[in-house]
């Protein structure tokens, strides 16, 4: 089966994508209509994926060639292919969230989309992971998440607040000099040491290397 090829611009990138399906089609698959009628869209809708060959290879802050053996690679996501989020860190963000919006009860941590939650540590440990072991597999910690607006939005309902939690994360965690002093940080950035890696439910995370990050812009 052959697939339309279009030109996606991912910041300043421009991959070529396989479009997968799409409403436009002259027969539309339900599952892609299904999708469209589930988040509300009332416009064409698409589903792309980056065509082989095609990946966006990730520097700012990630090792080189030279360094890993690769050049980590991604697809349509912002920088990196992995992040990391401690539960403790989330744990008192909403601790502080409940002062400020007493309303607020539930967990932010699904908004801050991490591939990889963990527990166990002391809230905001991982600022200063350099390298660690999760499983068997070693990954380096390439810099701090920036956090845009996004989280203010519940994925579940749609529905924004006009201000939180971003406001209250750039009172206290406005701590990275590359990133700026009104841009602020959550969870970590990481690159995997090889190409390939298992990681699973439940592995232990042993912390190899600490040291200071250096946020590095688009």
């Amino acid at each position: 089966m052959g697939y339309t090829v279009k030109k996606l611009t991912v910041w300043k990138d421009r991959p070529d994508a396989l479009m997968i399906a799409s409403t436009t089609d002259a027969n539309p698959p339900a599952w892609i209509t299904d999708i469209q009628a589930y988040i509300g869209c009332s416009k064409d809708f698409a589903l792309f994926r980056v065509a082989a060959g095609h990946d966006r290879q990730v520097f700012r802050n990630a090792l080189r060639k030279e360094q890993l053996g690769y050049q980590s690679v991604i697809g349509f996501v912002d920088a990196y292919p992995l992040h990391i989020l401690g539960l403790s860190s989330v744990a008192d963000l909403d601790r502080k969230l409940a002062s400020v919006v007493p309303e607020w009860t539930e967990s932010t941590a699904l908004r801050f989309r991490a591939n990889i939650y963990f527990d166990g540590s002391e809230a905001y440990a991982e600022d200063s992971w350099k390298r660690i072991r999760i499983g068997e597999s070693i990954y380096h910690v390439a810099c701090r998440t920036t956090r845009c607006e996004l989280p203010n939005t519940d994925q579940w309902t749609g529905k924004k607040h006009l201000s939180q939690p971003s406001k209250l994360m750039r009172s206290y965690r406005s701590i990275d000099p590359g990133a700026g002093p009104d841009k602020a940080c959550l969870g970590m950035q990481m690159v995997p040491a090889a190409e390939q890696g298992i990681i699973k439910v439940g592995d232990d995370i042993e912390l190899l290397e600490t040291g200071a990050h250096h946020y590095i812009k688009q």
